[in-house]
């Protein structure tokens, strides 16, 4: 972002970051790839298998922050995402 000149369009970066993101967690912490439709349109979302809706939206999240010219997000968004996770999964726990 901090690049002067001509770049690519946002919507690529956002695309192939957010692909990006979403296959780290799915390879390295158990969610997978499944297509949503609802009234917004299609979106590939990275979720986990063990959770009911616990749905994330890689390449919306990391066009958001292009959109808000945010920098260095990646850690803060996956370790957000993670302790998300691990809360649902403890009240889980503690519900059953």
């Amino acid at each position: 972002m901090a690049e002067s000149g001509s770049k690519e369009p946002p919507e690529l970066i956002a695309n192939a970051l957010g692909a990006t993101f979403g296959e780290l967690l799915v390879e390295q912490h158990g969610f997978v790839w499944e297509t949503l439709t609802d009234v917004y349109g299609t979106e590939c979302v990275a979720s986990d298998p063990n959770l009911d809706d616990f749905l994330c939206f890689p390449r919306a999240s990391v066009e958001k922050r292009i959109e808000t010219g945010t920098n260095e997000f990646f850690n803060d968004l996956l370790v957000g995402l993670l302790d998300a996770r691990r809360e649902v999964l403890r009240e889980a726990g503690e519900s059953d």
